[in-house]
């Protein structure tokens, strides 16, 4: 189901449990923040227990020992370490006596003594708050009793002691063993290494127990007060230290730090004494203090738990809700368009397609609307210009249905004739034919006739009649004058021949007001190109029909000429005939200033003798002449005089040479079996084209090309591709060469070429013909 992260469900169903996730975890964090908030002040509290613990025992010692320094300074007591046991005199018993009266006293004014004692170490005996004995005795009443060897226990009171706490174990009264701390220091102050005598007080701890016994946090935790060889001094429940814990253990750690101790995580406080070597430890289980909390998370988890059941079932029903209509919306717009998802759960990507499919459709009956509309607009356009309709509320409402905002009244008709593309379509042979050149030559005219002329604010409007691209010009009402009509038409002449190599001219109407007159401007263009056709002389490329207007015609007499011409035909002097007859067009062409009409007639009656000529001379020459050179055919076909001139100095030089002069082309079926043989034997040549071939055999390219068509029955390009391919192919399955090698030895540029031509041609790539 959410396999496809980019699926919308998936997408929309994480996003609602994301909304309700952000609680949960700010719910969590309150929650750790609540637990570190008590564990501080648990921290605070223990510190606080510890400190004020501290403190009650630093007091006590510093009690202990300003006592144990006035006992030091006593002379009493420095002058009983020099008596000797057996002999006493009774001043020394009265000094003893009095001096065991002072340690009672001491004893009595300080209730955390349990008792305190002297030895002396020279004579052997204990002087104690209880009275004199000697050391043994001493021993064997107070000490031994609690287990501890007579001679650890000398052997402690003879070392040198300096101030030290320890923890001491005797018998109470009722027999019982009880915990104490003794205080031990060499006597006297000055002496460090060889003392006197040793002071021994021992503390009753129980103030301290009953100041622990007061805490009721300490019932499920333990107090531990240790030195520094890790000895527990004391501990509440008489609690053993844990193995984790340890004197260098605690110097290394913070103040409060957790720790696991027999599988159970504690938390552990200390601080050190200032007064002496010991630890102050409290430990305590997390579960203590933290039992309220787990109450608290216990039911945060279930309150989380059942949001996120509660959560996820909405999250699926609001998904599910808004999911639909655009599963819904996808399906509709997928079935129009033919593009509906295969997959149960639709992504971004699949609305993605659809919008893309549903746009690309509409685009594409848009475009075809779109040239519907042009196709309609240029045949509205081509029957206004011709004069077909003239309703002129018909045709302002065309033009406002094809969106077609006329800037005025003001109109002029531009006439375009291609004279030459042969650059272009040489440059342009292996892309397109001669046909899709044409196209492409008149396209390029359109598109820049039209941004010239929209650039100049007027607007103009390119159509197709009778082989020519006429363009009708609506003029801005500023530019009443035009000229800048004959400024785009100069401009685009100059832009395409060098741009392009295609060489045109144009024909421009004058300007006409009012709807109706278009179709005058139309016929002034046509005039105004005909007079080009019909002039020899000097004729600019961009005609105005303006500069040529007029009916001056001055009439030549030239009968004489004409009958002259027709006589030296008959007597077979072609060359004189061809002199006269092109004195003939000098005289009647070579003025610009004639109107077009005059020179229309004077050309069609040139053409009228030069045909009276040939069939004169028919039954001289035979039939096969006119079969052959079509002199008729060629006169009928030139468009101007120029191309007439041509064609009747070609036929009279036909006739001269017709008779003694072998055909250049003596069978047609020769010809085309010699191109053929030519191409087989040139196709390496990347130089071949139809230009090449019909440059090779003397002949024109339209020429050419139409005669192997209609021999061969295909082009001749797609003939010299046909032959390369070929060729290709045979060296492809010798599979010794690389797609780029085989291009070059069958004659073209490049291996992008040679892939183009051949998958026209072969339906395939090279490479896959390869894999075949």
């Amino acid at each position: 189901m959410f396999k496809d992260k980019g699926n919308i469900y998936f997408s929309w169903f994480l996003s609602y449990i994301l909304i309700l996730i952000i609680p949960i975890v700010l719910i969590l964090v309150s929650y750790m923040l609540s637990v570190s908030v008590i564990e501080k002040e648990i921290n605070k509290t223990h510190a606080a227990s510890l400190q004020q613990l501290n403190e009650m025992m630093e007091s006590t010692f510093s009690d202990i020992q300003n006592l144990a320094i006035e006992v030091s300074w006593n002379d009493k007591s420095r002058s009983i370490s020099r008596y000797s046991a057996q002999n006493l005199s009774s001043v020394q018993r009265l000094n003893i006596a009095n001096f065991i009266k002072n340690l009672k006293t001491l004893k009595l004014a300080n209730n955390d003594i349990d008792s305190l004692f002297i030895y002396y170490k020279y004579n052997d005996f204990v002087l104690s708050n209880n009275g004199m004995c000697h050391v043994k005795d001493y021993y064997n009443i107070y000490v031994e009793s609690s287990g501890v060897v007579y001679e650890d226990w000398i052997n402690m009171l003879n070392r040198s002691q300096q101030n030290k706490f320890m923890p001491y174990e005797a018998i109470n009264n009722k027999g019982q063993l009880k915990q104490l701390i003794a205080y031990i220091r060499s006597l006297p102050f000055e002496k460090y290494t060889e003392s006197d005598a040793t002071l021994m007080i021992l503390l009753d701890m129980d103030a301290v127990y009953s100041w622990l016994d007061e805490m009721d946090w300490l019932d499920k935790g333990n107090i531990y007060i240790i030195d520094s060889n890790n000895s527990v001094i004391i501990s509440n429940n008489n609690a053993s230290l844990p193995e984790e814990i340890n004197f260098d253990v605690l110097n290394q750690r913070e103040d409060s730090f957790h720790l696991t101790v027999d599988g159970q995580e504690v938390l552990v406080s200390h601080i050190h004494s200032k007064v002496t070597d010991w630890k102050y430890v409290v430990m305590m289980p997390t579960e203590v203090y933290l039992e309220k909390a787990r109450f608290i998370r216990n039911v945060m988890i279930g309150s989380i738990f059942c949001c996120l059941l509660a959560g996820g079932i909405l999250s699926w029903v609001f998904t599910n809700r808004n999911y639909q209509p655009i599963r819904q919306i996808v399906n509709t717009v997928g079935t129009i368009t033919g593009n509906t998802p295969d997959n149960k759960y639709i992504t971004y990507r699949d609305i993605e397609k659809t919008i893309d499919t549903m746009i690309e459709k509409d685009q594409f009956l848009q475009n075809r609307l779109e040239k519907q509309n042009k196709i309609l607009q240029k045949h509205f356009i081509n029957r206004l210009i011709t004069g077909q309709i003239s309703d002129p509320n018909y045709i302002q409402s065309t033009f406002e249905n094809y969106n077609i905002n006329l800037k005025s009244h003001l109109f002029a008709v531009l006439l375009f004739y291609i004279e030459d593309f042969s650059a272009f379509y040489n440059k342009n042979e292996e892309h397109f034919n001669a046909d899709e050149s044409i196209e492409m030559v008149r396209f390029i005219i359109t598109n820049i006739v039209e941004e010239l002329i929209n650039s100049k604010e007027s607007q103009g409007l390119m159509i197709e009649i009778e082989d020519m691209l006429v363009c009708l010009v609506n003029i801005d009402s500023a530019d009443l004058d035009g000229d800048w009509i004959s400024e785009v038409a100069h401009t685009a002449q100059l832009f395409m021949k060098d741009k392009f190599g295609i060489i045109i001219s144009v024909s421009i109407s004058s300007i006409v007001e009012d709807i109706e007159n278009i179709n005058s401007a139309y016929q002034e263009a046509i005039e105004a190109m005909e007079y080009k056709k019909f002039t020899i002389g000097e004729v600019p490329r961009v005609i105005k029909y303006d500069s040529i207007k007029g009916d001056s015609f001055n009439i030549s007499n030239t009968a004489r000429k004409e009958e002259k011409f027709i006589n030296c035909i008959k007597a077979g002097n072609y060359e004189e005939a061809k002199d006269i007859f092109n004195s003939i067009i000098k005289n009647n062409f070579y003025k610009p200033s004639e109107s077009v009409k005059l020179m229309k007639f004077q050309m069609y009656g040139l053409i009228n003798i030069l045909i009276n000529a040939i069939r004169e001379i028919s039954a001289t020459l035979g039939e096969k002449f006119i079969e052959e050179t079509k002199p008729f055919e060629r006169l009928l076909a030139c468009e101007d005089v120029k191309e007439f001139q041509q064609v009747a100095n070609s036929i009279l030089e036909d006739m001269h040479s017709y008779a003694d002069k072998e055909k250049q082309l003596e069978d047609k079926e020769d010809l085309k079996a010699a191109i053929i043989k030519y191409i087989h034997e040139n196709y390496a040549d990347m130089n071949l084209n139809v230009s090449s071939v019909a440059q090779h055999f003397d002949v024109s390219l339209p020429y050419i090309s139409k005669y192997f068509k209609k021999h061969h029955g295909v082009n001749l390009l797609d003939f010299i591709h046909s032959v390369r391919i070929e060729k290709a192919k045979a060296l492809m399955r010798e599979g010794n060469y690389t797609v780029e090698e085989i291009a070059h030895k069958v004659g073209y540029y490049s291996s992008i070429s040679f892939i183009r031509s051949f998958k026209k041609y072969e339906k395939i790539t090279p490479g896959q013909y390869m894999n075949l």
